[in-house]
């Protein structure tokens, strides 16, 4: 069945190729999922995985009125699609965060206790060449494992701005240990502002390989 035997006077290769694009960006999210092994990435809603996927612009496609066959129904058949094409990381809040210590506590310490493995945390003061610098959640298995809990979800993207350069200033602080160290940011991410979301993670993509 092609396209427009759903929807008359359709651009059907446009329609293709737009549908390639958002096929294209939905993989990519998938496979940030998969890999994901410690489950530190979550959507908290199905929108913000759209507008990942979805470019944002004033443009849109309108079609005519949708016409069903006689052996598909379309409200099954978008049911299988999400079924089988969409996978969600998904993380429901229901009170307000405002601190770093909440960001653990209704966030993420859940699912450290599902898995088991909050009976191997323990707090820790790591010793760098200018510093000592306390963390609350550390595992040592074969490396020292760090769990630090960051709000990122603040009024003033000034304020963000300046938490995530402190946080650059600690990683390069901790470079000067010496030894194998993993650092796991579990942030809180703007809940309503995709500039900063994508500065935050530009800024975890270009130094999660320094320590």
């Amino acid at each position: 069945m092609s396209i427009d035997h759903l929807f008359d006077h359709a651009n059907t290769r446009y329609v293709i190729k737009q549908l390639n694009t958002i096929n294209g960006s939905l993989s990519k999210i998938k496979r940030t999922i998969d890999h994901d092994i410690m489950r530190l990435h979550f959507f908290k809603s199905v929108d913000e995985i759209t507008r990942r996927a979805f470019v944002r612009d004033d443009s849109a496609l309108l079609f005519s009125e949708t016409r069903n066959s006689l052996d598909i129904s379309i409200d099954h058949l978008l049911d299988y699609l999400v079924g089988r094409m969409l996978t969600v990381g998904w993380i429901e809040v229901d009170q307000d965060i405002k601190s770093d210590k909440e960001v653990w506590t209704k966030m993420f310490k859940y699912y450290f206790d599902e898995f088991n493995i909050s009976t191997f945390l323990s707090s820790r003061t790591v010793k760098t060449k200018y510093d000592e610098i306390p963390f609350e959640h550390t595992w040592k298995n074969g490396h020292i494992n760090f769990f630090e809990s960051v709000n990122f979800d603040l009024q003033k993207e000034d304020t963000i701005k300046n938490k995530v350069r402190r946080w650059a200033g600690q990683i390069d602080e901790l470079k000067t240990v010496g030894e194998d160290l993993h650092l796991y940011l579990l942030a809180n991410m703007p809940d309503s502002n995709d500039q900063m979301s994508t500065y935050i993670s530009s800024f975890y993509q270009i130094n999660r390989q320094i320590i």
